[in-house]
């Protein structure tokens, strides 16, 4: 992920921006181990996965620009939580420059819990991706 400039810095200085491999650790969800190192869409698809499942602003070592805003949702009535639900997806994955897109593909309830289902599409390539909110 790298920050952006909005292209005030392209204005007054000639440079080129080089993209930076994507290459990091595997992580192992079975054993909560890092086993190997994973590259391209399997990155991000990693990434992803550990951003929907970080509260933002909780965690006083990891950046406010980091994480999706689920908490203050608990409580709420579902028919909010519906309509609000995919567009804080979308703030949280769209962080990453390496996103291109984002489509909801379904959003189901069963009692007080959502079911989000989400194709990402990136520069790698698209997945989908799930994620459950109790509410």
């Amino acid at each position: 992920m790298l920050p952006t400039n909005g292209g005030i810095l392209n204005e007054y200085i000639e440079m080129d921006v080089e993209r930076q491999p994507s290459k990091t650790f595997k992580l192992d969800w079975d054993t909560y181990r890092m086993r190997g190192h994973v590259d391209g869409r399997d990155s991000v698809k990693q990434a992803i996965y550990r951003i929907i499942h970080t509260e933002r602003y909780q965690y006083i070592h990891v950046s406010w620009n980091y994480g999706i805003e689920l908490l203050d949702l608990f409580g709420e009535p579902t028919d909010f939580v519906l309509a609000v639900l995919p567009q804080r997806f979308m703030d949280a994955v769209m962080t990453d420059d390496r996103v291109t897109g984002v489509e909801t593909l379904d959003l189901s309830e069963r009692g007080r819990t959502i079911t989000a289902r989400f194709a990402i599409s990136t520069i790698y390539g698209d997945f989908e991706i799930e994620r459950e909110v109790a509410v």
